[in-house]
């Protein structure tokens, strides 16, 4: 047995040690965007077609300000059913959508850049990510993955270390 089979042996039975402590999302599914409160609707509302026009409820009004750092960007609902309504973009729904995330689990990764699979969202407890960060890395450095990994271990939001404030 060489040494590589031996590692992927090795590394293989972490996952078999963890795999059902993790939660598994196809990065591609947007149906946790219903679960944060956001309707999409259309991408035809913007003009340059970057856009797509979003009813969202109370829940993901917080989200959205929150993740954006205190800021209200909504107006009211433009369809009688929306309690308020706003244009993003794919790649700031797929941000949101990691950060709502983190506020559900301890350790959140996207894995993404590899030509042979989809983006794939990976949660679990700061336990697991230790048990099992060495399959990880052992298979995204095999298939050239590249990943983010998100911890919330302080929190969403920063403490200045000078001053205690929270940024």
């Amino acid at each position: 047995m060489s040494t590589t089979d031996k590692t992927f042996k090795d590394v293989m039975e972490l996952y078999d040690k963890y795999y059902e402590q993790i939660e598994y999302i196809d990065a591609s599914d947007n149906s946790i965007l219903k679960t944060i409160g956001i309707d999409v609707l259309t991408g035809e509302a913007c003009g340059i077609g970057m856009r797509v026009l979003c009813d969202i409820n109370d829940n993901a009004q917080r989200l959205i300000s929150e993740f954006m750092g205190g800021i209200d960007c909504t107006s009211p609902g433009w369809n009688t059913s929306a309690h308020k309504s706003l244009m993003l973009t794919w790649d700031f729904i797929k941000d949101l959508r990691i950060y709502y995330l983190c506020t559900q689990y301890e350790v959140v990764i996207y894995s993404y850049g590899n030509k042979n699979s989809y983006p794939s969202i990976y949660c679990m407890t700061h336990d697991t990510w230790k048990g099992i960060q060495e399959y990880f890395r052992y298979i995204w450095n095999r298939d050239n993955t590249k990943t983010r990994i998100y911890t919330a271990r302080g929190g969403l939001r920063n403490q200045h270390e000078f001053s205690g404030r929270i940024e």
